[in-house]
Protein backbone atom coordinates (compact mmCIF):
# COMPACT_ATOMS: atom_id res chain seq x y z
CA UNK A 1 0.00 0.00 0.00
CA UNK A 2 1.28 3.41 -0.93
CA UNK A 3 2.02 5.63 2.08
CA UNK A 4 0.25 8.63 0.52
CA UNK A 5 -2.88 6.52 -0.06
CA UNK A 6 -2.75 5.33 3.54
CA UNK A 7 -2.38 8.88 4.87
CA UNK A 8 -5.25 10.07 2.67
CA UNK A 9 -7.44 7.21 3.94
CA UNK A 10 -6.79 8.23 7.54
CA UNK A 11 -7.79 11.77 6.66
CA UNK A 12 -10.97 10.75 4.81
CA UNK A 13 -12.17 8.69 7.75
CA UNK A 14 -11.08 11.45 10.16
CA UNK A 15 -8.87 9.16 12.18
CA UNK A 16 -6.79 11.35 14.43
CA UNK A 17 -4.53 8.66 15.83
CA UNK A 18 -1.08 8.21 14.45
CA UNK A 19 -0.97 4.83 12.79
CA UNK A 20 2.40 3.68 11.56
CA UNK A 21 3.99 0.62 10.10
CA UNK A 22 4.57 -0.90 13.54
CA UNK A 23 0.85 -0.78 14.31
CA UNK A 24 0.01 -2.31 10.93
CA UNK A 25 2.57 -5.08 11.45
CA UNK A 26 1.23 -6.02 14.88
CA UNK A 27 -2.37 -5.85 13.66
CA UNK A 28 -1.54 -8.08 10.70
CA UNK A 29 0.04 -10.67 13.00
CA UNK A 30 -2.86 -10.57 15.45
CA UNK A 31 -5.53 -10.99 12.80
CA UNK A 32 -3.59 -13.71 11.00
CA UNK A 33 -3.43 -15.61 14.30
CA UNK A 34 -7.16 -15.09 14.84
CA UNK A 35 -7.77 -16.57 11.39
CA UNK A 36 -5.87 -19.73 12.44
CA UNK A 37 -2.67 -19.04 10.51
CA UNK A 38 0.03 -21.21 12.09
CA UNK A 39 2.09 -19.20 14.58
CA UNK A 40 5.35 -20.41 13.03
CA UNK A 41 4.33 -18.88 9.70
CA UNK A 42 3.54 -15.57 11.39
CA UNK A 43 6.84 -15.85 13.29
CA UNK A 44 8.75 -16.16 10.03
CA UNK A 45 6.84 -13.32 8.37
CA UNK A 46 7.62 -11.02 11.31
CA UNK A 47 11.22 -12.27 11.48
CA UNK A 48 11.01 -13.33 15.13
CA UNK A 49 13.34 -15.89 16.70
CA UNK A 50 10.60 -17.95 18.37
CA UNK A 51 6.81 -18.43 18.40
CA UNK A 52 6.77 -17.27 22.04
CA UNK A 53 8.17 -13.87 21.04
CA UNK A 54 5.59 -13.61 18.26
CA UNK A 55 2.72 -14.42 20.63
CA UNK A 56 3.93 -11.77 23.09
CA UNK A 57 4.39 -9.25 20.25
CA UNK A 58 0.81 -9.65 19.02
CA UNK A 59 -0.57 -9.60 22.57
CA UNK A 60 -1.63 -13.23 23.00
CA UNK A 61 -1.18 -14.49 26.57
CA UNK A 62 -1.11 -17.98 28.05
CA UNK A 63 -4.61 -17.31 29.39
CA UNK A 64 -5.80 -16.54 25.87
CA UNK A 65 -4.31 -19.79 24.61
CA UNK A 66 -5.91 -21.72 27.47
CA UNK A 67 -9.33 -20.25 26.66
CA UNK A 68 -9.06 -21.29 23.04
CA UNK A 69 -8.59 -17.73 21.81
CA UNK A 70 -8.93 -18.86 18.21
Amino acid sequence: MDLAFFAASLSIFRLQKTIGTHTLRKTFGYHAFQQSVDITIIQRLLNHSSPRITLAYIGITQDDLGRGCL
